[in-house]
């Protein structure tokens, strides 16, 4: 039977914290705010009046939930996604700049 390895990907990453929301918005969205998701199109948004540290992606297959301590992904080819920690860190490692 044929074994297959997944191939190198390099992507970018930024672990969610109750301070870092609207900077990972601000990332994903190419400089545009996500505070209350407006009527624009944005991939990544939270609402201002949440009590919650959530902050909601446009992924890949669906909208995601992403809580404090989840990694936010942006793939080479501009795709997003929100992995638990744990999840995360066991694929990835870090890579110099």
């Amino acid at each position: 039977m044929p074994k297959f390895r997944k191939k190198p990907e390099v992507i970018e990453a930024m672990q969610l914290s109750a301070q870092n929301r609207e900077e990972i918005c601000k990332w994903i969205n190419g400089g545009v705010s996500g505070a209350s998701k407006p009527k624009l199109r944005l991939k990544a948004w939270y609402y201002d009046d949440s009590a919650s540290d959530e902050l909601y992606l446009d992924a890949i297959d669906c909208t995601k939930c992403a809580t404090t301590g989840d990694y936010i992904i942006k793939h080479e080819n501009g795709l997003v996604d929100a992995w638990e920690q744990k999840q995360f860190e066991s694929l990835y490692e870090r890579v110099a700049d």
